[in-house]
């Protein structure tokens, strides 16, 4: 308060000053509880603050399939995209990073049951359901649950990497589409501040350049360059995104991970019409993904931090813009998450982990949330942690947006004070929470085996630590409380083994590990085969009884009773692999058309020692399509089904199913999409117009087509019948047998909009292909009344013609 404000309120009577200041107090109380992450973001210095300026952590997740050929996140097919979303919330995130690609935002299709489960689960996504459609769920449930959003554009056509190419622009999507598509983004959750920044291309690499590179840079590759074109096109839409700004892998002839390299930061920085709203986003791995020349024998965690600051890092230490770890990501063996050894992936992961534990400031997003990847958190049923000690590891990281200040986990006391080993011990304090989920008891580094939770008190068992005063901490979402003292009276020995019994078994059978200073209960401790877990059915001090997990050959069998491990004894795993075998198609979709015939190659993919005989047949196909293979039965690899249609089959779609048979190991089937077109083709296709966005500031009409058979020769017209003051106009790509066809002409008040095929091109069979126009207004509403669309098409030699309006 300044001595203004008090000599104003002296003059008041004392009954008006005491009101006066508790109403100041309880504002002040108030504002002091607010959670963080409120309204949209900015940024000041290295730090990220929200709408009220409290800083704010990004502590995100990757979650693909909007960017593959699935064309949506990935797991809808095993569990409800609001249980997974709940699941990321409660493992303590607070973003989600969610990756797309240009193809599928160009033509939003129509998602199948092949990847949405509506059998119990995601029951409010529709049967007709585009692939915006999803997202705009995904987003409005993380409005619900308190996640914000980070939208990234990962590659052009749709695909399971990175853009081959390594830039943000193809042939067959240009940068005009790219652009086109933040925009349309933009303008779909404008004002929804859920989504709170826009990634706007993943991993530029290859022939992407830094704009004044030493070593040279083309203007058509200047990443630098065409991020400033993006973040600027985005923030004429919404002024208040965070835009975020990902490297590329080379400056001046040095080398890094794809997205990784910002030195030309410090020459070059990107400047937006808006300030404040760069973020700098780097992508870092470890030797699993490849083996970069810092990896050796004499790696550190200093040395890793070195590269780290050269490439990137220096742009947090000279607060000159927020940092935001986009993508890293480790497997799941222990030793892949926390390894002493030089050069190690897990020691990479660790090191990286206590590098950004060492910046407060600095963003992170895991990749990958993914039970189907080999970075997976989640397991494949996208409703677990798939290692837990990955996510512990992690967790100093978290930052819970709903983790009010002032209300951070407080230890009061320890009772008692001092103990050994396995004793019982008391915490008191507050905000520890009302169960305990992901947060920890801790003393030093090691997690405490707790026995009951609440807000204010913790019961638990003192772990394995050295003798001596021991650190003593709580971790509640992410949020660390303070430090209390408790001393180790006696120092448990460790474990030891002195006998299996059995010393050889099948996977599932019992075994019995006995020795000494097990500990009294289980708690946190572990028995492994190898690296894996085994579960354990009785455990005493002296005597353990465990189940034999899935592994094989001779392992090593160890305890791990509060951080120590014991010595090993061996085990062998006498079960033989079971024989088994798969069914594979390729195509997985095929068109035949009357009158002719189409191969499909059946792989048989074989395991567990299987050489029996596969016997083949098909099943499900339409009236007047028959089936044979070569050879119907087989003790190879491979057959080749050949599909042929009769001049009067069934026309359409139809699943049919190849069943391959073993008297020993069963059956097994693939599926393959069949389509019966006829070759005339005139007149089949289904053609319809619509005006898929319309608001003041911009507005798209679309041609959507349906062939059922190939067209050879085709042109699209749709004219805007309108002519409003400073209307501007442009084309939507669209992709014909391969090629690029583009827009034939456009002005301010009319764009007529012809797709021509050129010689030898085909627009194969198939459903969904759009043709659009897209115009950007000035503030006023657009009338559409009027506006034609007109189409042309030549099919098995007939040509045809359909026009409509919008």
């Amino acid at each position: 308060m300044t001595h203004g404000m008090v000599r104003v309120a002296a003059r008041r009577t004392h009954g008006v000053l005491v009101l006066a200041l508790m109403m100041l107090a309880a504002l002040l109380v108030a504002a002091g509880a607010r959670a963080a992450g409120a309204g949209y973001w900015h940024t000041s210095g290295n730090r990220i603050l929200d709408s009220a300026n409290q800083p704010v952590r990004i502590a995100s997740i990757n979650w693909y399939g909007f960017e593959t050929t699935t064309f949506v996140a990935h797991g809808l097919w095993i569990n409800d995209y609001k249980a997974i979303l709940n699941l990321i919330k409660s493992s303590g995130f607070n973003t989600v990073r969610i990756p797309y690609s240009d193809q599928m935002m160009s033509q939003n299709p129509v998602l199948g049951t092949m990847n949405i489960n509506r059998n119990g689960i995601n029951t409010d996504i529709a049967a007709d359901a585009r692939a915006l459609d999803v997202l705009d769920k995904i987003i409005a449930h993380c409005s619900t649950i308190g996640l914000r959003v980070i939208l990234d554009n990962h590659r052009s056509n749709a695909g399971n990497s990175a853009q081959e190419s390594g830039l943000w622009f193809t042939s067959e999507f240009p940068e005009s589409t790219w652009l086109a598509n933040w925009r349309a983004l933009t303008t779909r959750y404008n004002g929804n501040t859920t989504v709170i920044g826009m990634d706007l291309r993943n991993e530029p690499h290859n022939s992407a350049c830094w704009g004044g590179d030493p070593a040279g840079c083309s203007s058509a590759n200047d990443w630098h360059a065409a991020a400033t074109r993006a973040g600027n096109a985005i923030l004429a839409i919404n002024p208040n995104l965070l835009i975020f700004v990902e490297g590329n892998d080379r400056y001046n002839n040095s080398f890094t991970w794809w997205g990784g390299m910002l030195r030309g930061v410090a020459s070059r920085p990107v400047s937006l019409s808006v300030a404040n709203r760069v973020v700098y986003s780097a992508h870092d791995y470890g030797p699993a993904e490849a083996n970069q020349s810092w990896f050796n024998g004499s790696t550190t965690a200093a040395s890793l931090a070195a590269v780290w600051d050269q490439n990137w890092g220096f742009i947090h230490n000279q607060n000159l813009a927020p940092i935001y770890i986009g993508e890293m990501g480790t497997l799941n063996g222990n030793a892949d998450i926390q390894s002493s050894t030089p050069g190690s992936q897990g020691q990479w992961f660790s090191s990286l982990v206590q590098y950004l534990n060492g910046k407060s400031s600095m963003g992170w997003a895991y990749w990958a949330m993914n039970g189907n990847d080999r970075y997976a958190l989640f397991n494949n049923n996208f409703n677990g942690i798939v290692n837990q000690s990955k996510l512990t590891l992690l967790q100093p990281l978290m930052f819970p947006l709903d983790q009010q200040p002032g209300n951070t986990p407080a230890i009061s006391g320890v009772n008692p004070a001092s103990g050994a080993v396995g004793s019982s011990v008391t915490v008191s304090g507050s905000n520890f929470g009302a169960s305990q989920g992901t947060s920890t008891l801790r003393f030093g580094n090691t997690n405490a085996s707790v026995s009951s939770w609440s807000a204010a008190q913790i019961s638990a068992s003192v772990p394995n630590v050295g003798a001596g005063a021991q650190s003593v901490t709580v971790t509640v979402n992410g949020v660390v409380s303070n430090a209390a003292t408790f001393t180790v009276a006696t120092q448990q020995q460790p474990p030891a083994i002195t006998s299996l019994s059995p010393t050889s078994g099948a996977v599932g059978a019992s075994v019995t590990i006995s020795g000494s200073n097990f500990g009294a209960t289980q708690g946190t401790s572990a028995v492994r085969f190898g690296t894996t877990n085994a579960t354990v059915t009785a455990w005493s001090n002296t005597q353990v009884t465990a189940t034999v997990p899935s592994v094989s050959g001779t392992v090593a069998v160890t305890l791990l009773v509060g951080g120590i491990a014991s010595n090993a004894a061996n085990f062998s795993v006498t079960t033989t692999p079971t024989p088994n075998y798969a069914l594979g198609a390729a195509p997985a979709a095929l068109t035949v058309n009357r009158g002719a015939s189409g191969s499909v190659t059946v792989s048989i993919t074989r395991s567990g020692g299987f050489t029996g005989s596969v016997a083949l047949s098909a099943t499900g196909l339409p009236a007047g399509v028959s089936a044979s293979f070569s050879p119907a039965s087989t003790t190879g690899n491979s057959s080749t089904l050949t599909l042929t249609a009769s001049s009067t089959a069934t026309l359409g779609n139809a699943t049919v199913t190849i069943n391959g048979s073993n008297a020993t190991v069963g059956a097994r089937s693939v599926q393959v999409a069949l389509t019966v077109a006829n070759p005339g083709g005139g007149g089949n296709a289904t053609i319809t117009g619509a005006v898929t966005s319309n608001s003041p500031w911009f507005i798209e009409e679309q041609v959507r087509i349906n062939n059922p058979a190939p067209i050879t020769a085709m042109t699209v017209t749709i004219v805007v019948a309108r002519n409003p003051a400073g209307l501007s106009v442009g084309g939507q790509y669209n992709n014909i047998g391969g090629q690029v066809a583009q827009a034939s002409s456009a002005t301010a008040s009319q764009l007529t909009y012809t797709f021509t095929l050129g010689a030898g091109q085909t627009l194969p069979a198939g459903t969904g292909r759009v043709f659009a126009a897209q115009i950007g207004g000035t503030g006023a509403a657009h009338p559409t009344t009027g506006d034609t669309w007109s189409v042309i098409y030549t099919s098995g030699g007939t040509q045809t013609t359909s026009s409509g309006t919008f």
